[in-house]
């Protein structure tokens, strides 16, 4: 999450002043009476072992002062959580009652009154009258701090967790009710400015994604709460990034790992979308957003057909991965890309990179060069039914200004989707630029997934756990099997990649060069 919020040095020392807590004095509102339902659940494992750790472990964590962990230790459950929560919040809220630059940052604010308010009937209702007005006094000033300053974020993925929370703050501190309209207005209108028109984040990231949805379901319930006639536009915003957010997941309900996504478990995807409303149909293809999506007797294909972006959110990277595409097998991921980012920023670096998807590279060179301000522009985006199958199209320029030269990648899944044929054409423009050596055309495999290069240019594949095997088969370049790395919720693990080359030094003299490629399921 961004911390760059505009507030000046003069502000900076009045915020710091009696005279800034003497401007935001009031009276005490009084204890709400609307309980705010939590949309979501605590983990018990981690409530268990905060309530016998006593918390010591977290205090010099950030996320200590965001009390998510609320969450996990309610949901854990006995009268030793509870009282531990108090403790902690009366200790917390006693010193901490003056304004400090990074506790009061807008975004953290709006988190933190998210987190207190939907837990607040459990730790709260039965506690003693002296808490319950420290808190209520420290809960009016934060929201007041949060009313002042949401406007100084600069990035609008940053308000939206600040306004979501004065939201809920004011609709449970029972505010003016024609403020509280307005206020739900510009929510939704900045929401709607992070999406595209096929309801994707502009980011392209599904967990960008996935995480303005959240903020949203939340929103919902402080609505549902002061006034449900204010929410078909809320509900309809919800449930259509719902149905896109789909497009994403594998059969096992992980996201296909683009644009750094593998961070979020399957069961914390399911539990969002079991909050959109109404079951609505997949989204096959986001035109706007970039994406596509095959899915043939349980087998699926995801797909990367757009041109990247570099979003405003600076914590998200963009990454090369034009044209690529992953696959899985029933509930087994099969061909996939590297993985999320990792914290090391060099190995970021390297799994940005297009040849840590399984895609196509000229001379080992990136379809995109962020650095450089060069992005693969995508073209003749097509995917839907063909002759016994579902076929997907799709072309990039990203080697149009280095070497002249068009990717076109062409994607056919049978209707059995026991056969997954591919054919990547080089297109020379005519354009100047550097002569072409080779291309590498990589499938990097899931790390349950065994590989043997047999003698005639196959390799035999099985996924670990299925009785049928497959066998990948080219035409027009040469296969070898390589080491590769796979990321999954921060693990790392070894696995293996196809890697097919095909000489391309005289594509200038024929005009074209296509490399064909199938992987095909055996009998068990």
């Amino acid at each position: 999450m961004t911390s760059h919020w505009r507030i000046t040095p003069t502000e900076r020392l009045v915020r710091q002043s009696a005279l800034f807590k003497w401007q935001l004095r009031g009276a005490t509102p009084q204890w709400p009476t609307g309980k705010l339902l939590d949309p979501w659940q605590g983990r018990s494992m981690r409530g268990s072992q905060l309530v016998q750790g006593g918390l010591s472990q977290m205090l010099k964590d950030d996320a200590y002062h965001n009390f998510g962990w609320l969450r996990d230790i309610r949901d854990y459950g006995g009268a030793a959580g509870r009282s531990l929560a108090r403790e902690h919040i009366e200790k917390w809220c006693k010193t901490h009652n003056n304004w400090h630059e990074h506790l009061y940052r807008p975004d953290r604010l709006g988190i933190r009154l998210s987190h207190l308010f939907f837990t607040l009937s459990w730790f709260g209702e039965s506690a003693s009258d002296e808490f319950q007005q420290l808190l209520l006094k420290s809960l009016s000033f934060q929201t007041k701090s949060l009313s002042l300053d949401w406007q100084r974020l600069q990035d609008v993925s940053a308000q939206i967790p600040a306004l979501k929370g004065l939201f809920i703050a004011q609709v449970m501190l029972a505010r003016d009710d024609k403020d509280l309209g307005a206020l739900l207005d510009i929510i939704l209108q900045k929401a709607k400015s992070l999406l595209n028109s096929d309801w994707g984040h502009k980011s392209r990231a599904p967990e960008q994604h996935l995480y303005l949805l959240r903020h949203l379901i939340e929103l919902r319930q402080a609505v549902s709460l002061h006034d449900s006639s204010l929410l078909p536009p809320l509900d309809e915003t919800i449930t259509n990034m719902g149905n896109l957010l789909k497009l994403w997941r594998h059969n096992n309900g992980e996201f296909a790992h683009f644009q750094g996504a593998g961070k979020t478990s399957a069961a914390e995807i399911e539990e969002v979308l079991k909050k959109c409303g109404p079951k609505g149909k997949i989204t096959t293809q986001a035109p706007h957003t970039g994406y596509l999506r095959l899915s043939a007797a349980r087998n699926t294909l995801i797909m990367d057909a757009g041109t990247p972006v570099v979003p405003a959110d600076t914590q998200t990277l963009s990454c090369a991965s034009t044209l690529a595409f992953e696959f899985s097998v029933a509930n087994a991921r099969f061909i996939v890309g590297a993985g999320q980012y990792a914290a090391d920023a060099r190995l970021a670096k390297a799994l940005s990179k297009t040849a840590a998807h399984s895609a196509l590279t000229l001379d080992g060179i990136d379809s995109s060069d962020f650095s450089e301000e060069r992005f693969a522009e995508i073209s003749d985006v097509e995917a839907g039914p063909a002759d016994g199958g579902l076929l997907a199209i799709g072309t990039h320029n990203g080697y149009q200004a280095s070497h002249g030269i068009l990717h076109h990648r062409q994607l056919y899944l049978t209707s059995n989707g026991h056969n997954l044929r591919g054919a990547d054409r080089l297109e020379y423009t005519g354009d100047p630029g550097e002569i072409p050596s080779f291309a590498e055309l990589r499938f990097h495999l899931h790390p349950r997934v065994s590989a043997a290069l047999l003698g005639d240019n196959r390799i035999l594949l099985k996924i670990h756990g299925q009785k049928a095997g497959w066998i990948f088969k080219s035409a027009g370049g040469v296969p070898q099997l390589e080491p590769s790395l796979y990321f999954d919720n921060g693990r790392r693990t070894s696995c293996q990649q196809i890697v097919l080359t095909t000489a391309v030094a005289n594509i200038r003299t024929i005009g074209e060069i296509e490399t064909r490629w199938a992987f095909i399921k055996s009998a068990p």
